[in-house]
């Protein structure tokens, strides 16, 4: 069996009699601004901090490969809609790195072919992957907090306000 990945209970990977591969994975990220509205000047942008980084794939769930397409997409539904988080491990690495946890941010099914019956043969899935920030790494942002202090200056010159933020470490 070659196993290209996996996100908790889905397994994605390539053995005779089964096939759910990855067939490529497009990543973002990017960061969190704020504008602020001056009257008769471009706004000011604020810089926030990061934005979560996001992935998607699609996968292909087809009962011709061993998969249960209908089982699959149920799986999908139910890992997207109770918000669990998970590494999702692309190639037998972590993406995003170590610690790093993702949840199932949307789902859609690009394409379906249905047997006579009715039933799902075959669904293409396109996945959407959020990256949920670990526990320890909200207690080292917390602690980080904790340990510094911040002094604002608000100066106005006319209709325009500037404003400073100082931020020290505690001693």
């Amino acid at each position: 069996m070659a196993q290209t990945g996996s996100f908790g209970p889905l397994i994605f990977e390539i053995s005779p009699g089964r096939k759910t591969p990855i067939p490529s994975i497009s990543a973002a990220g990017g960061g969190r601004w704020n504008a602020h509205e001056v009257a008769g000047a471009e706004p000011v942008q604020e810089w926030n901090g990061p934005a979560p980084r996001t992935a998607c794939f699609t996968v292909v769930f087809a009962t011709q490969h061993g998969v249960d397409a209908e089982a699959e997409l149920e799986r999908v539904a139910g890992l997207a809609e109770a918000g669990t988080s998970h590494p999702l491990i692309i190639g037998g690495k972590p993406h995003g790195g170590s610690g790093s946890y993702w949840a199932i941010e949307s789902w859609s099914v690009e394409s379906t072919v249905f047997t006579r019956s009715g039933s799902t043969a075959r669904a293409e899935v396109q996945l959407s992957f959020i990256r949920i920030r670990s526990a320890s790494s909200i207690a080292r942002q917390q602690s980080a907090v904790q340990n510094t202090s911040t002094e604002v200056t608000v100066t106005r010159i006319g209709d325009v306000v500037i404003t400073k933020k100082n931020t020290q470490k505690k001693r």
